[in-house]
């Protein structure tokens, strides 16, 4: 019999720790002078007999505007399969990456591979309309090999390839921000 709040509790682990990596990112990322403002993006949620639940999936996980006023959307997901499954990808969110980039603005998908051998992750950076699904059987996915062009090294910004940084837009001193989960 599988333990289903020990798996749960882990689950959560492995998604703050991956949470906590984006974080740092977008950290950066101001630093860098590549974003303006970001903004975690929260699933829809009720408290259900007293515990808060989840009833729908949000809008793409963070979103906000890069330096030069490019809006950005990102999708982030984590997973210790060999292959992501596009289903992981709720509907709406979905919807609403490819709204972000039909638009002109940027929306990519954020994949982490979780290994069991070092280096332990392998984390890539996809521009969502050019995400290179395949369907397998009868599902469709994608594993490593399929979007290596897109692995963010050691160390780098996972945004440094699509904008180069600059000067900021706030020039008075006043420091960007990265909102805090309420």
């Amino acid at each position: 019999m599988r333990d289903h709040s020990k798996i749960g509790r882990l689950s959560q682990a492995v998604g703050e720790h991956f949470e906590s990596w984006v974080d740092g990112q977008n950290e950066m990322a101001m630093r860098l002078g590549i974003i303006a403002h970001v903004e975690k993006n929260e699933p829809h949620s009720k408290v259900i007999g007293g515990q808060l639940r989840h009833t729908a999936a949000g809008v793409a996980d963070r979103t906000g505007t890069l330096e030069g006023g490019r809006t950005l959307a990102v999708e982030c997901k984590s997973t210790s399969e060999k292959r992501f499954a596009k289903a992981e990808v709720s509907k709406r969110q979905a919807e609403h990456l490819d709204a972000v980039a039909r638009a002109g603005a940027l929306a990519l998908l954020l994949v982490e591979f979780r290994l069991t051998t070092a280096p332990f992750y392998k984390r890539y950076a996809i521009p969502w309309l050019e995400t290179p699904w395949r369907t397998l059987r009868t599902a469709e996915s994608l594993d490593p090999a399929d979007i290596e062009q897109w692995r963010i090294a050691p160390d780098t910004c996972y945004l440094s390839k699509w904008h180069a940084g600059g000067p900021r837009s706030s020039s008075h001193g006043i420091r960007n921000r990265v909102y805090a989960r309420e």
